[in-house]
Protein backbone atom coordinates (compact mmCIF):
# COMPACT_ATOMS: atom_id res chain seq x y z
CA UNK A 1 0.00 0.00 0.00
CA UNK A 2 3.12 2.46 0.79
CA UNK A 3 4.81 2.23 -2.39
CA UNK A 4 1.52 2.52 -4.41
CA UNK A 5 0.53 5.66 -2.46
CA UNK A 6 3.90 7.23 -3.41
CA UNK A 7 3.41 6.05 -6.95
CA UNK A 8 0.29 8.06 -7.20
CA UNK A 9 2.30 11.03 -5.60
CA UNK A 10 5.16 10.38 -8.14
CA UNK A 11 2.68 11.10 -10.71
CA UNK A 12 0.78 13.93 -9.48
CA UNK A 13 -2.59 12.05 -9.01
CA UNK A 14 -2.55 13.37 -5.57
CA UNK A 15 -1.06 15.86 -3.46
CA UNK A 16 -0.21 16.42 0.44
CA UNK A 17 -1.75 19.51 1.48
CA UNK A 18 -0.78 19.30 4.83
CA UNK A 19 0.74 17.60 7.62
CA UNK A 20 -0.78 17.75 11.70
CA UNK A 21 1.46 15.35 13.81
CA UNK A 22 0.89 11.78 12.61
CA UNK A 23 -2.26 12.65 10.25
CA UNK A 24 -2.08 13.63 6.46
CA UNK A 25 -4.24 15.79 4.10
CA UNK A 26 -4.72 14.57 0.86
CA UNK A 27 -6.25 15.66 -1.62
CA UNK A 28 -6.80 13.07 -4.96
CA UNK A 29 -6.72 15.26 -8.89
CA UNK A 30 -9.30 14.88 -11.55
CA UNK A 31 -8.15 12.47 -14.11
CA UNK A 32 -7.94 16.34 -16.62
CA UNK A 33 -5.86 17.82 -13.76
CA UNK A 34 -3.03 14.75 -13.89
CA UNK A 35 -0.66 15.62 -16.62
CA UNK A 36 -0.52 11.83 -18.22
CA UNK A 37 -4.12 11.82 -17.85
CA UNK A 38 -4.29 14.84 -19.58
CA UNK A 39 -1.34 13.64 -22.21
CA UNK A 40 -3.83 10.94 -23.59
CA UNK A 41 -6.91 12.54 -23.35
CA UNK A 42 -5.09 15.13 -25.29
CA UNK A 43 -4.07 12.33 -27.84
CA UNK A 44 -7.68 10.74 -28.03
CA UNK A 45 -9.29 13.93 -28.75
CA UNK A 46 -6.65 14.38 -31.72
CA UNK A 47 -7.15 10.59 -32.89
CA UNK A 48 -10.87 10.48 -33.06
CA UNK A 49 -10.95 13.95 -34.64
CA UNK A 50 -8.65 12.15 -37.54
CA UNK A 51 -11.77 9.82 -37.75
CA UNK A 52 -12.77 9.55 -41.25
CA UNK A 53 -16.66 10.25 -42.16
CA UNK A 54 -18.71 7.30 -41.57
CA UNK A 55 -20.40 5.95 -44.71
CA UNK A 56 -23.47 7.79 -46.16
CA UNK A 57 -26.78 6.24 -44.70
CA UNK A 58 -28.22 5.30 -47.84
CA UNK A 59 -31.50 3.64 -45.95
CA UNK A 60 -35.11 4.14 -46.39
CA UNK A 61 -36.45 6.07 -43.56
CA UNK A 62 -39.84 6.96 -44.71
CA UNK A 63 -41.35 3.31 -45.23
CA UNK A 64 -39.64 1.90 -42.15
CA UNK A 65 -41.02 1.76 -38.73
CA UNK A 66 -38.72 1.75 -36.41
CA UNK A 67 -36.63 4.13 -38.71
CA UNK A 68 -39.73 6.60 -39.03
CA UNK A 69 -39.33 6.32 -35.06
CA UNK A 70 -35.60 7.02 -34.64
CA UNK A 71 -36.09 10.34 -37.03
CA UNK A 72 -39.05 11.33 -34.39
CA UNK A 73 -36.97 11.07 -31.67
CA UNK A 74 -33.96 13.04 -33.77
CA UNK A 75 -35.99 15.69 -34.09
CA UNK A 76 -37.11 15.92 -29.88
CA UNK A 77 -40.73 14.48 -30.58
CA UNK A 78 -41.80 18.04 -31.82
CA UNK A 79 -42.86 19.32 -35.14
CA UNK A 80 -40.07 21.12 -36.92
CA UNK A 81 -41.98 23.82 -38.45
CA UNK A 82 -43.86 24.64 -35.08
CA UNK A 83 -42.58 23.03 -32.34
CA UNK A 84 -45.76 21.60 -31.45
CA UNK A 85 -45.13 18.30 -29.30
CA UNK A 86 -45.65 15.30 -31.12
CA UNK A 87 -46.34 11.13 -30.30
CA UNK A 88 -45.91 7.96 -32.07
CA UNK A 89 -49.57 8.42 -32.89
CA UNK A 90 -49.79 12.09 -33.94
CA UNK A 91 -46.59 12.41 -36.18
CA UNK A 92 -45.87 12.57 -40.10
CA UNK A 93 -42.48 12.61 -41.96
CA UNK A 94 -42.30 15.56 -44.28
CA UNK A 95 -39.78 15.65 -47.11
CA UNK A 96 -38.01 18.87 -46.98
CA UNK A 97 -37.11 18.00 -50.64
CA UNK A 98 -40.35 16.75 -52.18
CA UNK A 99 -40.17 13.14 -54.03
CA UNK A 100 -41.39 14.83 -56.77
CA UNK A 101 -38.59 17.51 -56.79
CA UNK A 102 -35.42 14.83 -56.71
CA UNK A 103 -36.01 14.29 -53.10
CA UNK A 104 -35.06 11.06 -51.10
CA UNK A 105 -36.61 8.29 -48.76
CA UNK A 106 -32.89 8.89 -46.55
CA UNK A 107 -32.70 10.73 -42.97
CA UNK A 108 -31.49 13.89 -44.02
CA UNK A 109 -34.21 14.94 -46.46
CA UNK A 110 -37.19 13.84 -43.59
CA UNK A 111 -38.48 15.56 -40.47
CA UNK A 112 -40.53 14.76 -38.09
CA UNK A 113 -43.91 17.46 -38.69
CA UNK A 114 -47.67 17.70 -37.15
CA UNK A 115 -50.20 17.15 -40.09
CA UNK A 116 -51.44 20.84 -39.64
CA UNK A 117 -47.80 21.80 -41.19
CA UNK A 118 -46.91 18.95 -43.58
CA UNK A 119 -50.37 20.20 -45.11
CA UNK A 120 -49.82 23.53 -44.83
CA UNK A 121 -46.51 23.76 -46.05
CA UNK A 122 -47.25 21.26 -49.47
CA UNK A 123 -44.34 21.19 -51.60
CA UNK A 124 -42.87 25.05 -50.92
CA UNK A 125 -39.48 25.25 -50.09
CA UNK A 126 -38.89 24.58 -45.92
CA UNK A 127 -36.69 28.24 -44.97
CA UNK A 128 -40.31 30.29 -46.54
CA UNK A 129 -42.57 27.73 -44.65
CA UNK A 130 -40.28 28.42 -41.85
CA UNK A 131 -40.43 32.62 -42.08
CA UNK A 132 -44.26 32.17 -42.62
CA UNK A 133 -45.10 30.21 -39.57
CA UNK A 134 -42.66 33.14 -37.86
CA UNK A 135 -44.48 36.07 -39.44
CA UNK A 136 -47.46 34.10 -37.84
CA UNK A 137 -46.48 34.14 -34.68
CA UNK A 138 -46.14 30.10 -34.39
CA UNK A 139 -42.78 30.91 -33.78
CA UNK A 140 -40.53 32.76 -31.61
CA UNK A 141 -37.55 34.72 -33.00
CA UNK A 142 -35.37 31.93 -31.21
CA UNK A 143 -37.41 29.35 -32.22
CA UNK A 144 -37.34 30.66 -35.94
CA UNK A 145 -33.78 30.67 -35.85
CA UNK A 146 -32.50 27.47 -34.31
CA UNK A 147 -35.10 25.39 -36.69
CA UNK A 148 -34.15 27.31 -39.67
CA UNK A 149 -30.09 26.22 -38.95
CA UNK A 150 -31.22 22.87 -38.08
CA UNK A 151 -33.18 22.54 -41.20
CA UNK A 152 -30.16 24.24 -43.48
CA UNK A 153 -27.97 21.71 -42.03
CA UNK A 154 -29.88 18.91 -42.67
CA UNK A 155 -30.69 19.92 -46.62
CA UNK A 156 -26.39 20.43 -46.26
CA UNK A 157 -26.13 16.99 -45.34
CA UNK A 158 -28.87 15.83 -47.93
CA UNK A 159 -27.26 17.65 -50.67
CA UNK A 160 -23.60 16.38 -49.96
Amino acid sequence: MKRRLHDLFEHKCIAVNRQRGNANEISVHLPSDIPACRELIDLLIRKNAKIEPQEKDERDYYTDPGRRLMVLARDRHACVYCTTALSEENFVLDHLVPVAKGGTNRKHNLVAACEVCNRRRSDSDPIQFLRENYRQQLLSQEEFLQQKEYVESLLAESAG
